[in-house]
């Protein structure tokens, strides 16, 4: 990819990430950049052929794929942590909650708006937020929630082999790269953490075009606050 290329393809997942909707060549010489819409459908034809980009329908539009988020992703991680904006309410939620509860499940999933994952590798598991997936256009179809509650069965049968070798850096599964499969069609962010020698997890599932940015700051200054609490 060229310099160019990057910085539509880029263009492409934001908006994606606002609208869920596939993103045409005239939006983006509209609102991100100052050349042409001819000029645009030409990088993003060479960005399909990179297998980065990928036409849903038989409009004008463009998804990103997984290969382009994790390109996306990988990006993000190598570049200084944003600071997390909603930080004292967060703070004000976790001043009194047992760090392995469904009350921590519960926090990720209202402040990220996709499911939240909390628990401990002695097999205490927790989700909340469950139906918040399902209102997202990416995940609203009936493969997609068949597809997902059959994962939640995996995490039960599979518990200690699925997160045995979770630490305490971010980790992000995207689509197929996800080692629960039926979630696939989903994005997984996964940090561990230890607190007075017990270790625990921490997870949001949302779709693959959520907020990385927001998701993985919310992740860090969560784990942050645990720590301050012992």
């Amino acid at each position: 990819m060229n310099a160019r290329q990057k910085q539509i393809m880029e263009a492409i997942i934001r908006e994606y990430q606002k609208t869920g909707q596939p993103v045409a060549s005239q939006v983006l010489a509209g609102k991100y950049f100052n050349f042409s819409p001819a000029t645009i459908r030409g990088e993003m034809l060479a960005l399909d052929k990179e297998g980065m980009l990928v036409q849903p329908h038989h409009s004008a539009g463009r998804i990103p794929t997984t290969r382009a988020y994790r390109f996306f992703v990988n990006k993000l991680l190598n570049e200084p942590e944003e600071k997390y904006e909603e930080k004292e309410n967060l703070k004000k939620r976790i001043a009194h909650i047992d760090p392995f509860s469904r009350q921590l499940a519960a926090i990720l999933a209202d402040f990220s708006h996709h499911l939240g994952l909390a628990g401990s590798f002695d097999g205490d598991f927790h989700e909340a937020g469950l139906s918040s997936l399902f209102e997202d256009e990416e995940l609203s179809h009936p493969d997609a929630l068949e597809e997902i509650l059959r994962g939640f069965d995996t995490i039960e049968k599979k518990y200690e082999t699925l997160f045995e070798n979770i630490d305490e850096e971010i980790e992000i599964f995207i689509g197929e790269e996800n080692p629960i499969k039926d979630f696939s069609c989903c994005a997984m962010i996964l940090s561990g953490y230890c607190r007075n020698g017990e270790r625990g997890f921490l997870g949001i599932l949302g779709p693959k075009r959520m907020n990385y940015e927001k998701n993985i700051s919310l992740l860090e200054e969560i784990k942050k606050n645990l720590n301050e609490k012992i």
